[in-house]
């Protein structure tokens, strides 16, 4: 070649990227499929004893069958890749077939017609088969060349996935760290998240954490308490949603896809994605099988060396990021310009190379590529800081601001030296931990007045390698090795200020080592050893200490509870200014989620035998899974700190507090590390029956067994309601004989007889049979196939996450198992200082360490009781009216625990289909069909501790009446004290007399059993199209219409419905639910105009156009509070395991409750133009008199605030329609023969379409307290700056006025200006309006629940571009 086209191609390769190199490599793939079919002559009569020779293009594979009798010939356990058939028969033609595609798992069909002639005349003929003759399998694969020609923004292959028909995900959120390696939420079949089975090759690695595949659970729906969203700034569930995201890219739960083994797109040569109906060789879950195959080397040498490269310079704006920099010029808070497109900067370099060692016989592949990604979108942080905060820190400095903030002076002397020191600290750069306020506007409902900048940065080492040893044309060995790291850095997330950076390690290597050999022509029998490992750890570091150099800035320094050289978790409440509804500041590890995560190895070795016999193919063959499961929980010592407000932190004084103690004093060990252990067995015999030439009919039984999964140590506990017993009532106490805790039996200390390892007794196995057929008319000469058939599917019930109390007081959420006593002592402090919090808490006489003795949950549970019926000698009951206004710590928490119930079974479906698939080309086919299936057993988080209505006919443990708030007498008084009304007389941790009620009194309310009692049902109709490439075109393209019912999703931690204890109330779509799902990809090759290796055609020949498409309904949603706004006579004040639905006043007509708007728009002054109208809100009151609520007489009030459910009114609306279209541009330069330069320009939804999340449908509806209006004009503990009425207390008259205005005061409607369309929520509250009696900002008071009802996110990102380059050989 000579110098000047050399030059004119790397020039060229220059002007286009300046940058990297991408591509495919055409490299041989190792897993098994086969090729059958029926050889007839030109008749149509069947040709046996014909000999059919397979050879693989690649590998030199070569394997020969003789017909039978009725022309029918199989060829099985062949590697996966092109082939070519040769059939041959005396006085025929040689009929020779090439580029025959061998998937996995799959048959591909080839029937072959024979002319008269002569054996050494070959016939060429190009047919390679689009349709599955063989059986009723539902999916889709895709090869090496359909794999590489479809943009993916980050590579995941699970992108790929939603090409199947009958599959659905969210839209990828961007190329950010929540983002990570992209992996996204799969629902296929109607089937949850947790339903799919992954393998890559052929190697099972689902995770038994929460078994669930996204790499950034980015939705409002379903990330609260998983350590990445929170719904409030007082919450210890993770960080709030910044420019309308989330930070779930350090969230174990909600990052679990970055463990996720992810080869990227250049390692891959097929993608199998089975949706359903799948024979009894698959499916150990019930939802979609996928398997990723990583490429082997061939015959000849080829490979590639790639890089992409992405920045900011061509990204549109983030909706939300916009939106915030557009209210800022408009002086609704000040977004930095500098983030209206956050700085963003990711690459990726690789390379790959396969080839023979030895021709025919020794193959090699190895690949690497090397991930940076680094983002500002994910690496931020706001909030709001007292207007006046400045960085004057002196005391004096201090004092002026909480004179400002209090609107009284206040002394620079009450100034102490923890808040000095907090206020003082600077972080490495000079700047100070809790920043000075960056506006001097009034607050404003979520606009913050503090924007802090920093980077997130996600880095990937991705590595492959295997050897493909053909050791003769029987017996074939391979053994693939694939290894990945991508940790996560942020530099905020548990705390809000600087200083205390996150890291999220994550990781997987997955070894696969399979032989395959064939017995003659009858026997072929494959083996494979699997070993895959995995895991996800988030941590924090503290990089910031006090003035004087004390990382403790001394809180708890040197004293017993807190955990030495560490700052605890500190939350600031009333820190912007003087409210109950200010937000407050997360200072530290203020959080339930520091330091946690899992890793998990598993063994899979799996065998199977196949077997012809006439017509029959006999498939023999089962697998075996040994998980080792081990969590790590390094919480323990981390205090968590609330001051009550600016005033009193700048005072030194604390509010409340709570540590977790997990180290068992006698043994050293931290209880909460745990090592579960888990072994699944499956089988299966299964006989493919040709009935006839054109009919096949396959039958197979499958064996599963999910075991229960046990504990290393036995450190496994369940609850056993026939054995609690629990004797006495709320007026003499409560005697505690047997807490009703089990233990496993392989725990050596203090093992339950009779009880299991796993402690469970229901059935962990299931026997599934399943029938299907396939038909090929033969008019139709092969062109069309009738299949259908029918069959059971068994899934995995238990889960790591199952185990656990989806929420609780900084005890719950997915590591709440290894929080819970007896293993781990949740300590709530009584220290009433910043130099002590915890008080005598740790080393008082009622403390109970942690311990692996069974008895100790005895213990507590007594002292809970004693705790909850206690009296002071001061202020009467511990739970009472009195002590609740005057010390709030008293009374007591319940035990809150998780379990899986010992009694379930496994969850399963019965699947049945009918499809039609048509080729009227040989590049062209088209199928139609419908699919469905009926569920049971499925797993359902049921508080089996929900509280009972109690009446006088009807008394539980003493108490005669039923209410879950407390309504005080405002005319009655014990000193400054409001008194209970005479029928309300307790207040408890949960509300009212709640925690009195429950069948298993000293456990809360919402105690979790996970429970297989949910039943759901799926009917779809299911097109799918596809055309190969020819006329420089070929496209897939897939739609499903589809419904799917179900009680609970398993969307996130939650009960989301009504009543949970009726479960059929909430039978409805299920969350994840989509009617109408389109997807495509496509290629488009343009036309070579220009003479090859000429000037003109290095710049017009070689372009290609590619992409993906999804056109998709959003997913239903409900509206939530989980305030008591609904069913307070169950869960009191503050339900924590379920989101209880709020009801509408028209449920039959939804849409009656929709405004018209999108509500993602903000109007004058920020104010929010809502989708939903609050006012179709309806709470349903009960009466005095009804469910148990108390009838009040003389001067006491009446309680008309209790609440009930609203059955029926599950997921009513729907979101918008989600819509993306990827393009890539693509152009090659061909160098020589075996070279060639390729270039990408890829834009990630080019129209830059807003698909956005569901509306905010929760709100703070019913406050925490409330007060009469003539009360809070009287004063006493119902004054606004002395407000001493604790949560779940409302104090009023029994005045008709009185109780309407605490009516008022209590439920909060968000306020509104405005009907219909012109529907909207300002930010401001007017003075004078529900409960702003005085102005406490400019204009009146915040509007807390000013976002109901409005998109406040996305799901997918704006429009993005990369670039690459690859040098293929």
């Amino acid at each position: 070649m000579s110098s000047s086209r050399c030059m004119r191609i790397v020039c060229f390769a220059l002007l286009l990227c300046g940058l990297g190199w991408l591509a495919p490599a055409g490299l041989a793939q190792q897993t098994l499929g086969t090729i059958n079919g029926t050889v007839t002559d030109s008749s149509g009569a069947a040709v046996g004893d014909a000999t059919v020779t397979v050879t693989g293009d690649t590998t030199g594979l070569t394997r020969a069958v003789k017909t039978q009798k009725t022309g029918y010939f199989e060829v099985l356990n062949l590697p996966i890749g092109p082939y070519t058939v040769i059939v041959e028969h005396d006085g025929f033609n040689t009929t020779r077939l090439p580029a025959i595609g061998v998937q996995e798992s799959m048959a591909k069909t080839v029937n072959v017609t024979l002319q008269v002639g002569h054996v050494s005349e070959s016939v060429t003929v190009n047919a390679n088969p689009m349709l599955n003759a063989t059986d009723t399998t539902n999916g889709y694969s895709l090869d090496a060349q359909q794999i590489s020609m479809t943009p993916l923004a980050t590579g995941s292959f699970t992108q790929l996935a939603t090409l199947a028909p009958g599959v659905n995900a969210e839209l990828l959120s961007g190329l950010d760290s929540n983002a990570g390696l992209g992996n996204q939420p799969i629902w296929a079949n109607g089937q949850r998240d947790t339903s799919n089975t992954f393998q890559v090759n052929g190697v099972d690695v689902t995770n038994l954490f929460n078994g669930k595949s996204s790499s950034g659970m980015t939705s409002q729906r379903y990330n609260f308490n998983i350590g990445g969203g929170s719904t409030s700034s007082s919450s210890s569930a993770g960080a709030g949603a910044i420019g309308g995201a989330s930070q779930v890219g350090t969230s174990v739960y909600g990052s679990t896809g970055n463990s996720l083994p992810s080869p990227p797109q250049e390692f891959l040569q097929e993608l199998r994605v089975n949706t359903s109906m799948y024979d009894a060789q698959q499916g150990a879950t019930s939802g979609a099988q996928i398997d990723v195959n990583t490429a082997t080397g061939g015959n000849t040498w080829h490979g590639q060396i790639y890089g992409t490269f992405a920045n900011s310079a061509l990204n549109a704006s983030p909706y939300f990021f916009n939106q915030d920099y557009v209210l800022g010029t408009q002086g609704v808070g000040s977004f930095p310009h500098s983030l209206r497109v956050p700085d963003m900067h990711r690459w990726t370099t690789g390379g790959v190379i396969g080839g023979p060692i030895i021709k025919d016989k020794l193959f090699v592949f190895l690949a690497y590529q090397r991930l940076y990604s680094s983002d500002q979108s994910t690496g931020l942080s706001q909030m709001n800081v007292p207007t006046g905060l400045t960085d004057d820190r002196s005391d004096a400095g201090l004092a002026a601001v909480a004179t400002t903030w209090a609107g009284k002076t206040f002394s620079s002397s009450s100034v102490g030296p923890i808040a000095s020191a907090l206020f003082n600290a600077k972080l490495a750069d000079g700047s100070y931990m809790i920043p000075s306020a960056q506006t001097t506007g009034a607050y404003q409902y979520g606009v913050p007045n503090v924007t802090l900048i920093g980077t997130s940065v996600m880095q990937g080492d991705h590595a492959n390698a295997s050897v493909d040893y053909n050791i003769d044309n029987t017996d074939h060995l391979t053994a693939k090795y694939y290894y990945q790291s991508d940790p996560v850095n942020k530099p905020y997330g548990f705390s809000q200020t600087g200083g205390f950076p996150l890291t999220q390690e994550n990781g997987s290597q997955v070894v696969d080592i399979e032989n395959s050999k064939i017995f003659g022509s009858k026997l072929s029998w494959t083996q494979r050893l699997g070993f895959a490992r995995m895991g996800s750890y988030s941590y924090y570091t503290q990089q910031v200490s006090s003035p004087s150099g004390d990382p403790t800035f001394g809180i708890g320094t040197g004293l017993a509870g807190y955990a030495a050289n560490k700052l605890p978790g500190l939350l600031m409440s009333e820190f912007a200014y003087d409210s109950s509804a200010s937000p407050g500041l997360k200072v530290g590890p203020y959080s339930s989620f520091a330091n946690t995560g899992f890793y998990q190895n598993r063994i899979n070795p799996s065998t199977n035998a196949f077997l012809t016999i006439g017509a029959h193919t006999i498939a023999l063959g089962g697998g075996y899974n040994y998980t080792q499961l081990n969590i790590e929980n390094n919480r323990t010592g981390l205090a968590q700190i609330k001051t009550k407000n600016l005033e009193t932190l700048l005072e030194d004084e604390v509010q409340s507090s709570n540590v977790l103690e997990t180290i068992d004093p006698t043994t050293g060990k931290n209880n909460a590390d745990r090592y579960y252990r888990t072994n699944e067995i499956s089988a299966y015999a299964q006989d493919k029956w040709q009935a006839r030439a054109n009919l096949s009919i396959t039958f197979g039984v499958r064996y599963d067994y999910h075991g229960g999964m046990t504990e290393k140590y036995g450190n496994m506990f369940n609850f056993d309601p026939s054995v609690y017993n629990v004797t006495g009532d709320t007026t003499d106490g409560f005697t505690v004989t047997n807490a009703g805790f089990v233990v496993a039996g392989n725990n050596k200390y203090h093992p339950t007889a009779g009880v299991s390892d796993s402690t469970l007794t229901g059935r962990q196995w299931g026997i599934s049979p399943r029938l299907g057929f396939a038909w090929s008319p033969e008019q139709n000469h092969g062109t069309v196939v009738f299949s259908g058939g029918a069959g059971m599917y068994f899934d995995r019930g238990e889960l790591f996450s199952y185990l656990s109390q989806p929420a609780g007081s900084g005890n719950g959420g997915p590591f709440g198992v290894t929080e819970s006593a007896p293993l781990a002592s949740y300590v709530t402090g009584n220290g009433k200082t910043l130099a002590n919090p915890l008080g005598t808490a740790i080393t008082g006489s009622t403390y109970v360490p942690p311990s692996a003795d069974p008895s100790t949950i005895t213990t507590s549970l007594q002292n809970t009781l004693n705790g909850m019926t206690g009296t002071n000698s001061e202020f009467g009951r511990y739970c009472g009216a009195i002590d609740n206004q005057e010390e709030y710590t008293q009374c007591q928490d319940t035990l809150n625990f998780g379990a899986y119930d010992k009694k379930n079974v496994l969850p399963y479906t019965i699947n049945f289909t009918l499809k039609m698939q048509w080729q009227p080309r040989s590049d062209l086919s088209f199928s139609l069909g419908y699919t469905g299936n009926r569920g049971r057993h499925a797993v359902v988080p049921i508080p089996f501790n929900e509280p009972g209505i109690a009446t006088s006919t009807n008394p539980i443990h003493g108490e005669t009446a039923t209410y879950g708030f407390q309504v005080l007498n405002q005319n009655s008084f014990t000193g400054y004290d409001y008194n209970a009304i005479a029928g309300e007389p307790w207040n408890t941790e949960d509300g009212g007399n709640t925690d009195f009620r429950t069948p298993y009194v000293g456990y809360s309310p919402n105690a979790a059993y996970f429970e297989t009692v949910g039943n759901s049902a799926y009917d779809a109709l299911e097109a799918h199209l596809e055309k190969r490439l020819s006329h420089h075109f070929q496209a897939g393209a897939s739609y499903t219409f589809s419904h799917t019912h179900d009680e609970q999703s398993d969307i996130g931690l939650f009960f989301t419905g009504d009543n949970p204890n009726n479960l059929r109330d909430s039978y409805s779509l299920s969350d994840f639910d989509r009617t109408h799902v389109f997807s495509a990809n496509f290629q488009v090759q343009g036309p070579n105009v220009a003479r090859p290796h000429s000037l003109l055609a290095d710049v017009v020949n070689d372009w290609y156009l590619t992409g993906i498409g999804i056109l998709q309904s959003g997913e239903p949603y409900s509206l939530y509070e989980f305030y008591g706004a609904v069913g307070s006579v169950y869960f009191g004040d503050y339900p924590t395991l379920l989101n209880p639905v709020l009801p509408i006043k028209d449920p039959a007509h939804p849409k009656n409750a929709l405004t018209g708007n999108n509500g993602r728009t903000r109007g004058a002054g920020g104010s929010y133009i809502p989708a939903i109208d609050p006012s179709q809100i309806d709470i349903h009151y009960l009466s005095p008199g009804e469910k148990g609520v108390p009838i009040s007489t003389g001067d006491d009030p009446q309680d008309i605030y209790e609440t009930d459910f609203a059955p029926g009114q599950r997921n009513l609306f729907r979101q918008e329609f989600q819509k993306r279209l990827d393009l890539s541009l693509r152009k090659t330069v061909k160098v020589n023969n075996r070279f060639s330069l390729e270039y990408h320009f890829n834009v990630f939804n080019i129209t830059n379409t807003v698909s956005p999340d569901v509306p905010q449908n929760q709100t703070e509806i019913r406050q925490s307290s409330a007060c009469s209006a003539s009360a809070i004009s009287a004063g006493n503990n119902c004054s606004a700056s002395e407000y001493y009425v604790n949560y779940g207390q409302i104090v009023t008259s029994n005045s008709a006025t009185d109780q309407q205005s605490a009516k008022t005061n209590l439920d909060q409607i968000p306020y509104h200006n405005g009907t219909g369309k012109g529907i909207s929520i300002p930010t401001i509250l007017p003075t004078g309006v529900q409960s702003c009696t005085s102005a406490t900002v400019t204009g009146g008071c915040p509007n807390n629940g000013a976002n109901f009802g409005s998109v406040t996110g996305t799901i997918g990102g704006p429009r993005m571009v990369t670039m690459g380059l690859h040098m293929i050989f």
